[in-house]
């Protein structure tokens, strides 16, 4: 039993762990902090589990330190603190992995890439993460886009080209997009609501088809009405705040078409 044991450690061990015990002992300590940290972070999940369970609100109105009200997660992350004392030694003393991290969004540029195929758009996303990242591929650990299948497709997609070469860059649907997609088909079941957004998305065509109509509505409003574009999340928001804030001047330029024959009876280019 020795000797087969012997045979099946041939090497494969690490001589500097048995002669040197420095070594060894880093390595235990390299082993302690793993499990320290994979502990904290376990405990942090299961806050975020907990606020998701009775639907609460992760984010407060203020999330400073100094904040009297910073939100639940971080008011059961302190909690939690007073009755674990390796959760509150490490928000005490860690200098990196803290929950009052902050999340930093930066804008990285426009690029128009040759075509808009799947293929031509990951290698467009590899060549733009390689100047940063370089060869690292663990660093990429998430990527998001909206739905259209070039983006997400499982197969051929955008997201599953560059998890090939970024192992870890898991994809999750933008959620804001998803929302609205919930949301949208849940409203079109009621026929009113149909028709209504339908009559809404209306006035840009009507006007934006038109150079004589955008005169007027240059004249009157001042403005020009939000594009229609019912892929986009904030798109059916922006266009009744839109009409709701100008509906005076909305009417004022309906009246001026009326009353200008050589307006009114301009066709609309479909």
């Amino acid at each position: 039993m020795n000797n087969t044991l012997d045979l099946a450690t041939l090497g494969k061990t690490n001589v500097l762990s048995i002669l040197d015990s420095s070594y060894r002992r880093d390595i235990e300590l390299h082993n302690e902090k793993v499990s320290n940290n994979r502990y904290i972070l376990n405990v942090i999940i299961n806050c975020i589990r907990f606020c998701g369970a009775f639907e609460l609100a992760l984010r407060g109105h203020d999330k400073k330190d100094t904040s009297l009200n910073s939100g639940i997660f971080r008011g059961l992350i302190s909690f939690s603190a007073e009755l674990d004392s390796a959760l509150k030694v490490h928000l005490e003393k860690a200098t990196f992995f803290k929950v009052n991290g902050k999340v930093v969004e930066r804008f990285w540029g426009f690029l128009k890439p040759k075509e808009h195929n799947s293929e031509v758009l990951a290698e467009c996303i590899k060549e733009q993460l390689a100047q940063h990242i370089g060869d690292v591929t663990g660093k990429l650990i998430a990527q998001t886009y909206d739905g259209a299948s070039v983006m997400s497709g499982n197969i051929n997609g955008v997201q599953t080209k560059t998890k090939q070469h970024y192992p870890n860059a898991n994809y999750v649907h933008c959620y804001a997009h998803q929302l609205n997609l919930v949301m949208a088909n849940a409203a079109s079941i009621n026929r009113n609501i149909r028709i209504f957004f339908a009559s809404l998305g209306g006035f840009y065509k009507f006007f934006s088809t038109s150079s004589q109509r955008t005169a007027v509505l240059d004249e009157v409003l001042q403005r020009r009405l939000p594009k229609a574009a019912h892929t986009r999340w904030n798109f059916h928001s922006k266009t009744v705040n839109t009409v709701f804030e100008y509906r005076e001047e909305l009417i004022t330029c309906m009246e001026k078409i009326i009353s200008d024959e050589s307006i009114k009876h301009i066709p609309t280019i479909e």
